[in-house]
């Protein structure tokens, strides 16, 4: 039979476990297996942040994490793997859990909270003090309940617009406000009643706070009256509107998208319901009087009344649904100035009726006034004499102006919302030129200011921006007069296509000569100038001393067309930092200086930054366009005026040493601006506080450095560290000599620090504290002479020196001294057994010094090799004492000779140039050699050789002369091999050189040999 899989057997029940304590579950009873086979049990959990479950055996443990919920789910497997899983619900920390609360403390009023509100006479918006408790439970929502209504509540004590979520995990208490608006009503004005969310009379006021363990009321209520009186809100919904001097502005062409209306809704406390209300619309003066006084009526006018109807002073009556359109097409006569001038108001009137007809006006209050609202309908006017882009006056004035990039100006009138010009046509001066294309004649300068006595060739059309027209003037032609065109320069001029205002009202000026711009000829330059190759003059964190100079080189670009560009001018050039100063933004913190005439070198200074601290400077250059071009370089700087900080501790009071004192320094270094650059510590002389510029008790400059034989400097890079933690142990080493110092010394330790700024850089010392040092007596080993001092020293090849070894106080027993290192050809021994390695001291002759000779062999080389001898003590109370010898090199003055890659064999009846080189190990004083070349019968009459110096006599001795300080020379001669008969015999020359003392000459192991080749083979 095959094997059948385990089954979950009735419902495990659901647990509740406190936070940290643990519940066990025995499962074996909640699953069985048909076959009978022993099973095996594992467990999860849904949610291990709440609850985690472990398995042992049949058992199972459920540990509770925090408060919460999971679900633990229990697998049963067979043998084979066949699995039965049945889960339950754990509930983590219900049970015992001190609940949250919430109270009422009173009520406030929302613009001062010391002030109390009656609660028997409550209207508008008032605060509600709460008190919540929240101890275990995480309190998630707070909200207020006035009769059946829940209100979420807002804010608290510290925090007034933010709604209140997860207060806080557990204990405590706080103080919480709430806003309630019992004024406040439902839905939107759109004409009809409005009804209150609260309507007068009593109610119940409470609380209730919503937590993870649900939620619930408060312990108590406070009862209060509501009394609001009704009201009249005042709605406009808007057609197409501008934002002018942070006003919103109303207006535009008829169009059926384009409707104003203005919406009354009365509001009703106490269920009076309105059947008729009226409206008003005013103008005030510019003194913004109240609508009521000094008003003046618009000319709006409402299509759902008759003609005669208007806001002309005169309210206008209107039964539910209380709206009045207001189109454009009524009120083609409605401007206004905008803020600052007139004002338009429109409010309800005082006259309103119930749906029986009795005037119920008393009822409501706050009826005025409601706006102000500004209107403009009315299109901007073109003038007489219209300008594009340029308020330039005359051609005397302004020869030609160029411009960059922006949109065309138009000089238009308009009082409203601000004139926009849709569109411009734009022609060449050329093709607009008072002769007419290919005709002759005087240039005539007044017809090339007033465009009124020319026609006009369109190339753009519907030009909104300088940005639409290019550089490179297509169409302007070669036979165009001279000067008219600018003398062949881009020149453009434009007439005005249409004029708008920004709420959509348009100009609907004819083509008239009247209408013809009568701006001057411009250009159109959009090339920028180039800031390239920046370099900076130093460091970019910098202090008082010097202002920071950014070098850099300036191009002016030609344009399109060719010609050059506007001109860049310093004068147009700035170096700024935004928000450097409150008084102005950016204000202006250096100078630029160039001369593009001269070259393209430019400087910006850069100077009077405010502070300490890191800025972004602008170098901006600017050409003559309108607006102008300009290039943009940003460099980040540093100003850092303030000296490094210390804060730690060094040594103080008294010090008792063997061999070494350690000195222990601590603390921080730090400068918030540059950072540290470097810093050295040092451990100085203090024994002369009666020095008038030194004191005792702190550690100056002018303390001097311990020696390098007792101390050696610490200086560390500080790469620009804001802050760097210094914690040093400094090793002070005793005075030479193993006696006992008995008399105290006196030493200091000094920071001295330095920041990152430019030069020199801001620099302070620190006394990190004084302190006195004693000595006990040392066991050392003594060295003595010319070899064994701190002085390194040479001794000459196959030479010898000295030096003497003693021990400083008596031993305990016999002491050895091993003798160590050196190098190849550098050897130490005692002087009285050259092949011993170390030597003997007793209790009685430990104070008599040994000699040490130091020897050097003699080589093959030119290395002079240098080297250190180790002394290490063992036995009588010495063990572990060491001392080091200073450095002995031997001086080679050894000579080595080659050919170089000179030949080394010449046929018979030729010559060739032969090079001989000499190097030598000593270049102390200069060294004279005698070169021989030698052979049968050498420049004789039957030689078979000679051998010539440039033009000398043959000769077969030369000199080779090494200068003092050089380490080698050379000589070339010319050797000629002499033709011969009889014999087909090779024959040799050998070359010796003499004359270099006895340091010693080395030639390469086969010698130096030339071959004459017989050709007589």
């Amino acid at each position: 039979m095959a094997n059948r899989a385990p089954v979950a057997v009735g419902t495990i029940p659901a647990h509740n476990v406190d936070v940290g304590g643990t519940a066990t579950v025995p499962v074996a009873g909640y699953f069985s297996d048909a076959d009978g086979d022993a099973l095996t049990y594992s467990g999860s959990s849904s949610n291990p942040a709440a609850a985690t479950v472990s398995v042992e055996g049949s058992t199972a443990t459920v540990t509770g994490v925090a408060r919460g919920s999971a679900v633990v789910t229990i697998t049963a497997a067979d043998p084979d793997g066949l699995q039965a899983n049945q889960g339950f619900s754990v509930t983590v920390g219900q049970d015992g859990v001190r609940r949250a609360t919430v109270a009422i403390f009173g009520l406030r009023n929302p613009n001062d909270r010391n002030q109390s509100v009656n609660p028997s006479e409550v209207s508008g918006a008032v605060t509600v003090l709460l008190d919540v408790q929240y101890n275990d439970e995480t309190v998630t929502g707070i909200a207020l309940t006035l009769g059946d209504n829940v209100i979420s509540c807002r804010g608290t004590s510290s925090d007034a617009n933010q709604a209140i979520a997860g207060l806080a995990e557990s204990g405590g208490a706080v103080e919480v406000d709430c806003y309630l608006n019992t004024a406040a009503v439902m839905g939107e004005c759109m004409g009809e009643q409005l009804m209150p969310a609260y309507a007068n009379g009593e109610y119940a006021l409470g609380a209730q706070i919503t937590t993870d363990g649900g939620t619930r009321e408060s312990l108590g209520t406070q009862q209060v009256t509501l009394k609001n009186s009704g009201r009249m809100e005042v709605a406009h919904s808007g057609g197409n509107s501008v934002i002018k001097g942070g006003m919103q502005m109303y207006g535009g062409p008829t169009a059926d998208d384009n409707m104003n209306a203005f919406h009354v809704c009365p509001v009703a406390y106490d269920g009076t319901m309105v059947g008729k209300v009226s409206l008003r619309a005013l103008s005030t003066g510019a003194a913004k009087a109240e609508p009521h006084q000094a008003a003046t009526s618009l000319a709006f006018k409402a299509p759902t009344t008759a003609p005669a109807a208007s806001f002309n002073g005169a309210a206008v009556e209107m039964e539910g649904p209380f709206s009045w359109d207001v189109n454009s097409a009524w009120n083609a006569a409605v401007e206004d100035e905008g803020p600052g001038g007139r004002e338009h108001w429109v409010f309800a009137a005082e006259t309103i009726e119930d749906d029986g007809g009795l005037d119920v006006s008393s009822k409501f209050a706050n009826m005025n006034p409601y706006g102000p609202y500004y209107f403009d309908f009315k299109a901007p006017v073109a003038p007489e004499e219209l300008t594009v882009g340029s308020k330039a006056s005359s051609a005397e004035a302004i020869d030609k102006v160029t411009y960059s990039s922006g949109s065309f100006f138009v000089d238009a009138t308009d009082m409203g919302a601000g004139v926009a010009a849709s569109s411009v046509s734009v022609g060449d001066c050329a093709m607009n030129s008072p002769y007419g294309p290919g005709e002759g004649g005087a240039s005539v300068a007044a017809h090339r200011v007033d465009r009124s006595k020319v026609g006009f060739e369109a190339m753009y059309t519907d030009v909104m921006g300088i940005a639409d027209l290019a550089e490179e003037d297509a169409t302007r032609t070669a036979f165009t007069p001279a000067g008219a065109d600018d003398n062949g320069a881009d020149c453009y001029v434009a007439e005005l296509a249409s004029l708008t205002d920004k709420l959509g009202n348009a100009w609907m000026g004819g083509k008239t000569p009247s209408s013809w711009l009568q701006s001057l000829p411009f250009g159109v330059d959009k090339t920028k100038p180039v800031i390239e190759d920046v370099e900076f003059d130093g460091s970019k964190a910098f202090n008082a001393a010097a202002d920071p100079v950014i070098e850099f080189e300036i191009q002016n670009p030609k344009l399109a067309s060719g010609d050059n560009g506007t001109a860049v001018t310093a004068t147009n050039a700035s170096v700024t930092i935004p928000g450097a100063t409150a008084a102005a933004e950016p204000p202006s913190v250096g100078t630029v200086a160039f001369d593009l005439s001269a070259d393209d070198n430019a400087t910006a200074t850069v100077s009077g930054l405010p502070k300490d601290g890191e800025y972004t400077v602008t170098v901006t250059v600017r050409d003559g366009a309108t607006p102008r071009n300009k290039a943009t370089h940003m460099e980040t700087l540093v100003l850092d005026t303030t000296d490094p900080t210390f804060s730690g501790s060094g040594p103080s009071g008294a010090m008792e040493g063997t061999a070494t004192l350690g000195v222990n320094v601590s603390g921080v270094l730090k400068d918030a601006t540059a950072g540290i650059k470097s810093y050295t510590l040092s451990i100085r002389d203090n024994s002369d506080p009666n020095s008038a510029s030194l004191s005792p008790f702190f550690c100056e400059a002018a303390d001097p450095v311990v020696a390098e034989t007792r101390w050696e400097d610490v200086e560390v890079m500080g790469k620009g560290a804001k802050s760097i933690d210094i914690d040093r142990t400094l090793t002070l080493k005793r005075p030479a000599g193993g006696a006992a110092v008995t008399t105290a010394e006196s030493f200091c330790v000094l920071l001295q620090a330095t920041d990152a700024t430019a030069g020199a850089g801001n620099s302070k010392d620190f006394s990190l504290g004084t302190f006195t040092a004693t000595w006990t007596a040392q066991a050392v080993i003594a060295l003595t002479g010319t070899l064994g001092d701190a002085t390194e020293d040479t001794i000459p090849e196959a030479g010898t020196g000295t030096f003497s070894v003693a021990l400083s106080q008596q031993p305990t027993g016999d002491v050895t001294v091993a003798i160590t290192g050196g190098a190849a050809g550098l050897k130490a021994a005692p002087a009285a057994a050259a092949t011993a390695t170390s030597l003997t001291f007793t209790t009685t002759d430990y104070s008599t010094a040994q000699a040490i000779t130091v020897t050097s062999e003699a080589d093959k080389n030119l290395a002079w090799e240098s080297g250190t001898f180790t002394l290490t003590a063992s036995g009588g109370g010495y063990d572990g004492v060491t001392v080091k010898t200073a450095s002995v090199t031997v001086n080679d003055p050894d000579v080595e000779f080659d050919l170089g890659d000179d030949p080394v064999s010449i046929t018979e009846g030729t010559n060739a140039e032969v090079t001989i080189t000499a190097t030598r190990g000593d270049t102390l004083t200069a060294e004279s050699l005698t070169v021989s070349f030698e052979g049968t019968t050498a420049n004789t009459a039957d030689a078979e050789f000679t051998v010539k110096l440039g033009d000398a006599a043959a000769s077969n001795t030369q000199t080779l002369e090494i200068p003092a300080g050089e380490t080698s020379a050379s000589i070339t001669v010319t050797v000629t091999a002499l033709q011969e008969t009889g014999d087909a015999n090779d024959d040799s020359i050998t070359v010796t050189i003499s004359g270099a003392g006895d340091s010693g000459n080395h030639f390469p192991d086969d010698g130096i040999t030339i071959t004459i080749v017989d050709d007589d083979k």
